[in-house]
C-alpha cells in the first residue's frame, strides 16, 4: 500500500478500522483528514517522516479515534500542552503508541490516555 492518507477520505466515511503498518503510506500535515467513523489507526513501521504536530493536525477532524498505533515512524518534535489544549481529539484518545520515535519532549498528557 502507498499513497496518502488524505486520498481516502472521499470513499471511506464509514471506515472503523484501518491498518497501514509497514506501508508506504505518507501524511502530509497540511490538510486534515476527515474519515468520521475511525476508530482504530495503525501506521506503525510505516516512514511517516512528519513532526508530531503535522501528524496530529491531520488526525484532528477524528473525533471517533480512540487508538493511533504509530511505533517507529520517525516522528520529530515536541508534545506541547498548549497545542493540545484546544483539541478534542487528544481527549477522546485511549491509547496513542509512539515508541520508537524521535520525539524531543512530551510536556503533558491527559490523565486518561496511556502513553506506550
Amino acid at each position: 500500500v502507498s499513497g496518502n492518507l488524505e486520498d481516502l477520505e472521499g470513499c471511506c466515511k464509514k471506515l472503523r478500522k484501518l491498518h497501514l503498518g509497514d506501508t508506504q503510506v505518507r501524511i502530509s500535515g497540511r490538510d486534515p483528514v476527515s474519515l468520521p467513523a475511525l476508530q482504530s489507526l495503525n501506521v506503525s513501521g510505516s516512514n511517516l517522516n512528519v513532526s508530531f504536530s503535522d501528524l496530529f493536525f491531520s488526525l484532528a477532524p477524528n473525533l471517533a479515534l480512540t487508538i493511533i498505533l504509530a511505533r517507529g515512524c520517525g516522528i520529530t518534535g515536541e508534545v506541547k500542552s498548549p497545542w493540545l489544549a484546544s483539541a478534542s481529539l487528544w481527549y477522546s484518545l485511549q491509547l496513542f503508541d509512539l515508541s520508537g520515535n524521535r520525539l524531543d519532549a512530551v510536556h503533558a498528557w491527559p490523565a486518561k490516555l496511556r502513553l506506550d
